[in-house]
Parts: structure tokens; C-alpha cells; sequence
């Protein structure tokens, strides 16, 4: 592009005030006998390369080999320079890199200057766009490292229901592999779980709140377990579920509710054991006997159980409303818990112990002490500073019990684990408005670029001709050849930038959904196309074609490049065939998958070089046989994924090649 024997770039930091070296051109490589190169220099050791990051400016050396103070030289072996270009490259008005190109043929001028900076300008936005998908990629590996690092199953569903991610722990917990969990995630958690289904969940459930419940589900070994599951509906509509084996919990849980039960017992057999031995048995000896052994049994189970455990009475105003309760009885597990020795509580009100305690505490227990119904619930004590699992029950009128488990850790997990996701959502949300960003900027570049190289194309096609015409019988006929190329390949140039523009053009269109005829579309291309098709004796028909909603210009410009492509791939054929048709088949639960399809008997491809097909500047074949630029198939691929559709190809070498293409969901959804 520049005409330069020689190239190079090097990076500049503005806060270590160094340039590194990132590349030089093949040339410069072939030449250099330098035996170690050096690749990292200080600013202020520069010579004159060195001036355009001092200067601020492009700097023009053409002839590098009268003095200047500002040179010292370069080490034995480097390349020799006759003629020199640098410029800076400013990005938000930092310089980032200087760029340099050496012994052109003819002077350096500012339309150098101009090239070499539009040039760069390119390829940095070009790094940009790499660097923010590398870190969106990071991002990436990061949240799955974490995704599958968190010991709760962690299930991600779409928008219809269906499972699309299960880290490992959801894996390992019920016993089945990924894909397994994917196909049959309804199935193993179906049992009128209404989480499933996303409708039910946008009713129970808003973004960022949570809805917690627990159930038992089926591992693949068959055995049942105990799950909380905890579901969130998420920003871009998909569905979490964190679920947590509970099993112990559960057994725990039905462990203390037996405890209490066994001391219910215990209490109500004390009680009618003494006025049974007490009308039986004369003996006082006897009576203590058979006393003390149910309290040694009473005792050692309250000493022993791993809850926390405390007898409270509670306190009334002269409404009836619950103001105070009284400590009178606490386990050793209850101290260990709570912190609270039952030496200095034994007798004390919860608000001589416990000054901060909420209010809430004392109207549930008065609930549970008064109406004589028990309550199981978790809450948190800010007079203690931790989070307890409670089972609160009546053993007599105006008493309540209550059977503690410190669950603090588990409520900070759980916390962790909510505000982790956020953040996860947010900095995907921020890579991708990144993504978004640097993909607008580079389609806006790719139009002007493609806009502004226009005019000097057509002076260069013009003038061509000009001479052609009117001095080539004077002219050597190699000379008159190389102009004829010259014509040619700006012609070609020109169908290029043609094609750079509708593709760019494509990015910023919006959509204009009407109901259009597509049979008529049809025929006006085949019109439009008709000498063509004579010249080449092509058979083209035409099935029915339907009615659809979309864009009429864009449908076209499809229907054009399509119908093109086969005519032009087609024309070495004794008989070219083209048909044009559109066909429904009829998949599961009734739906209908219907699509258009451009059918020829051209010279194909070979499949294993599909995934080019779509691609910007993508050829399967040589442009000395098949004439074309190479952005036409993916300006079909843009404008049918404009339109929410599909667009896919089947071929096979010698016997030619179909492109089918869907338009995405009616309006009904049909």
C-alpha cells in the first residue's frame, strides 16, 4: 500500500515513557543481520525515530542521509535508510504506537502522511475490537470457573423451559451427566414444580427477587433427596435454580422435632408418675426413687442434644400483649450458640440480657406461648449478630421452648452467592455493550472507508479508458494490456466497494415489515436477470411461493444474490437448471418449520469448506474462473438474521448446490 522497502511499529506507553517493538516488515527482517535486536527502548535515548511521540507530529526524512543534529545513528547491521515516514497513533488523544516506513522510490508527501494514518487508524480499531472480545472471553472462563466451583447445583434454563447449563455440582448431586440433564431436565424435576415454567415464574416472581422452596427429588440411582431450591428469574429472561442437598438438614431437623416430642413425654410422664405413685405407693423412699430417675433421664437428654434448648415464660401487659419474656431454663448448646451464659440469665427478661433485642422475637414467642401453636421459621438477631433456625413450641399455657441451629454461615453463603450473580450480569451486560460498541464503530469505519475510496476508483477507471480510447493505436500493446488491467481491477475495486457499503449499510438499516408477495419479488428478479439467462440457456422455474411478512427491498437484494450466485456457478453446464421454490414440514407438537430455497445443478462445493461460505471476502472458488467479490453470500447471512431467520446451504462438488432460508416467527407465531 505504501510502496516502502522497509516497516515497522512499535508501541509507546505514555506513563513508562517506552517504546516496544511489535513488528517489523518481512523485508526489514530478511536484511537486519543485527545479532540480538534490540526490542525495548527509553524515549529520551532516541534518535530521530524517536521525534514523533517528542513532537507530536508525522515526521518526513527525504534524504536520510544528509546531518541532523537529532540523529545518532543506528547499530552495525541494521538496514540502511535512504527515505523515512513516521507517525504517531493517537488514540483519545494519547499516542499508543508510532509507525514507520522506509526507502519508497519516490519522496515521501502528505498524502503519504494521510494513507499511513487512515491505515493505522484501521488496524488499531481493529486491535481494539480483539482486545474487548479477549476480555469478554475471559470474563467468560471466569464465570464458568466459578459457575462450576460453587457447591450448590446450579440450573439454567431458556425462556421455553428447556435446560441449557448445569455446573458439575448439579451433575454429581443427582448422579446424571450434562447432556442427560439437558435432555430430561423436565422430566427429573417435574412433580408439579411450577418453577419450570417461565409464565409461572414472571407471576410469583419479579427480576431480583428470590423464591425459595423445598421438595424432594429422584437421583438416577433412584434414592430420593432433599432439596431447597432457590429460583431467580434473571435479567435476559432465563431462569436459576440453585439447589442445595438438605438431606441432613432434614434429618436434623426431624431429630430435634423426636427430642421434643421425648421431652413433651418426659415432662407429662413425670407428672402423672407422681400423682400415680403418690396414690399407689406409701413408701416416701420409693416415690424419690422413681422421681429422680425421670429427672436424670429429663436431664441428661437436655444436656446432651446438640440444639440449643430454652424454657422461657412470657410476659404480658395489662392488654394482654406480649411486652417481655423470662429466661428459665437454658442447655449447654444454648449457651454455646447464643454466647449468653445461664448464670447471668436464669431469671433475667430478654431486655434486661439482651437490651437490642428485636420486637419481633417477643410477639412471635407470645403468639406461640398464648395460642399453644408451634412455629418453625429462621430470622436474624441484630442484639446477638447472627442468623438462627427456630422451632418454638407450648409445653404449658404462657411458657414457650424453643430449639435452636446457628445457620449464619449458611445465610453469608447464601448472600455471597446472590450478590456473585449480580455481578456476574453486570459485567456480562458491560462486555457486551463493549462488544456492541466497538462493532458499530468498526461498521460506521468500514462505510466511510468504503464511501471515500469512490472517486479516486472512478478517475482511475476514467482516465484508463480515456487513454484506451483515444491512444491506444499509438501505444505499445504491453502498454496498452496494462491499462486494460488497470480498467479492469478498478472495476473491479468498484463492485467491491459497492459491496463493502451495502454490507456496512446493512448494520445501521432498520427494518420495514410489510406483507409482501414474494412470487412477485421473484419475478421481477428473474426479469431483471433475463439477458443472462437467455445468453446462457438456463432453465429457471418457479414453485408457489407464499405471502410472508418482511422487508420488500431486503427480501430482494436476497432473491438477487442467490439467484445470481447459481446463475453464475451454473454456467458451464450443458443444461443449467435453477428452481426457486418454498416448502413446509411438519416437526414435533405440530408446528410447522417452513423455508425458501434456491436450487441449482452448477459445479458445487465441497462441504468441508462450509463454514467460509458466509464469510466477508470468503471464496470457494478461484476468481480467474468465477467472477465476484466474495461479499455477497454475507450480505444474504446479514439481511436474514436481520429478519430473525436462518440462512443454510447443502452441495456436493459437480452436482450443484441449495441455499435454504428461513424469515423467523409470524406474528401469531406460527
Amino acid at each position: 500500500l505504501m510502496a516502502s522497502e522497509l516497516g515497522f511499529i512499535f508501541y509507546y506507553s505514555e506513563e513508562s515513557k517506552q517504546l516496544t517493538l511489535s513488528s517489523w516488515s518481512k523485508k526489514a527482517l530478511e536484511i537486519c543481520t543485527i545479532p540480538v535486536p534490540q526490542t525495548v527502548y527509553e524515549l529520551e535515548k532516541t534518535g530521530i525515530w524517536g521525534e514523533p511521540v517528542r513532537q507530536r507530529k508525522p515526521i518526513i526524512i527525504n534524504n536520510y542521509h544528509t546531518l541532523d543534529p537529532l540523529k545518532k545513528g543506528y547499530p552495525t547491521g541494521h538496514p540502511e535508510l535512504n527515505k523515512l515516514l513516521e507517525i504517531p497513533v493517537f488514540i483519545d488523544n494519547k499516542i499508543v504506537a508510532v509507525v514507520g516506513v522506509a526507502n519508497k522510490a519516490v519522496d515521501y508527501s502528505d498524502f503519504d502522511v494521510d494513507q499511513l494514518t487512515l491505515l493505522m487508524e484501521m488496524v488499531w480499531k481493529a486491535i481494539e475490537r480483539k482486545k474487548v472480545i479477549e476480555n469478554l472471553r475471559i470474563s467468560e472462563e471466569n464465570y464458568r470457573q466459578l459457575f462450576n466451583q460453587n457447591i450448590d447445583g446450579i440450573f439454567i434454563t431458556n425462556s421455553e423451559g428447556d435446560c441449557v447449563d448445569v455446573n458439575d455440582s448439579g451433575c454429581s448431586m443427582l448422579g446424571y451427566s450434562l447432556d442427560e440433564l439437558k435432555q430430561d431436565y423436565k422430566e427429573i424435576f417435574r412433580n408439579d414444580d411450577r418453577t419450570i415454567d417461565i409464565e409461572n415464574v414472571t407471576k410469583e416472581i419479579s427480576p431480583g427477587r428470590r423464591l425459595i422452596r423445598e421438595r424432594k427429588l429422584q437421583t438416577k440411582s433412584g434414592s430420593l433427596i432433599d432439596v431447597e431450591i432457590t429460583t431467580i428469574l434473571l435479567s435476559d429472561g432465563r431462569i436459576q435454580k440453585a439447589v442445595r442437598n438438605i438431606t441432613e438438614r432434614k434429618k436434623a431437623d426431624q431429630n430435634v422435632i423426636n427430642a421434643q416430642h421425648e421431652l413433651q413425654a418426659l415432662l407429662k410422664t413425670s407428672d402423672n408418675s407422681r400423682k400415680a405413685l403418690l396414690s399407689v405407693i406409701e413408701d416416701q423412699k420409693e416415690i424419690e426413687e422413681a422421681l429422680s430417675k425421670s429427672e436424670k433421664s429429663y436431664r441428661s437428654l437436655f444436656e446432651n442434644i446438640t440444639q440449643g434448648f430454652a424454657l422461657h415464660k412470657i410476659i404480658l401487659d395489662e392488654s394482654g400483649k406480649p411486652v417481655d419474656y423470662q429466661f428459665v431454663a437454658v442447655n449447654p448448646a444454648y449457651e454455646k450458640l447464643t454466647g449468653l451464659s445461664a448464670k447471668k440469665i436464669i431469671g433475667k427478661t430478654v431486655l434486661e440480657a439482651l437490651p437490642g433485642v428485636e420486637q419481633s422475637w417477643i410477639d412471635t414467642f407470645g403468639e406461640v406461648a398464648i395460642s399453644g401453636n408451634a412455629k418453625h421459621f429462621e430470622d436474624y438477631t441484630g442484639a446477638i449478630g447472627k442468623y438462627y433456625d427456630v422451632t418454638a413450641f407450648c409445653p404449658e399455657i404462657g411458657f414457650f421452648a424453643v430449639v435452636i441451629s446457628d445457620i449464619t454461615e449458611r445465610k453469608k453463603y447464601e448472600l455471597d452467592i446472590q450478590n456473585f450473580n449480580l455481578v456476574l450480569e453486570n459485567r456480562v451486560k458491560d462486555r457486551t455493550a463493549e462488544l456492541e460498541n466497538a462493532n458499530h464503530e468498526l461498521e460506521s469505519f468500514s462505510y466511510s472507508i468504503s464511501h471515500d475510496l469512490r472517486a479516486p476508483l472512478r478517475s482511475i477507471h476514467g482516465f484508463s479508458q480515456i487513454i484506451l480510447e483515444d491512444y491506444s493505436k499509438n501505444l505499445d500493446p504491453e502498454v496498452n494490456h496494462y491499462f486494460d488491467l488497470i480498467r479492469k481491477n478498478a472495476t473491479m475495486m468498484g463492485n467491491l466497494v459497492d459491496d463493502l457499503l451495502s454490507f456496512s449499510r446493512l448494520g445501521r438499516q432498520s427494518l420495514n415489515h410489510v406483507n409482501v408477495d414474494s412470487a412477485s419479488i421473484v419475478k421481477e428478479v428473474i426479469e431483471s436477470l433475463q439477458s443472462e439467462i437467455r445468453d446462457r440457456n438456463i432453465n429457471i422455474t418457479m414453485v408457489e411461493l407464499p405471502e410472508v411478512k418482511a422487508d420488500p427491498s431486503l427480501l430482494r437484494q436476497i432473491f438477487v444474490n442467490l439467484i445470481s450466485n447459481s446463475i453464475k456457478f451454473s454456467r458451464d453446464k450443458i443444461q443449467p437448471e435453477i428452481e426457486v421454490g418454498f416448502e413446509t414440514q411438519i416437526i414435533e407438537d405440530g408446528l410447522i418449520h417452513a423455508y425458501f430455497y434456491v436450487k441449482d445443478n452448477g459445479v458445487g462445493f465441497d462441504m468441508k469448506f462450509y463454514d467460509k461460505l458466509f464469510g466477508v471476502f470468503q471464496r470457494l472458488h478461484r476468481a480467474e474462473d468465477y467472477e465476484g467479490t466474495g461479499v455477497g453470500l454475507a450480505i444474504v447471512d446479514r439481511i436474514v438474521k436481520k429478519h430473525g431467520g436462518n440462512i443454510w446451504a447443502e452441495s456436493a462438488i459437480g452436482e450443484g448446490t441449495t441455499f435454504y432460508f428461513t424469515l423467523g416467527e409470524s406474528e401469531n407465531g406460527k
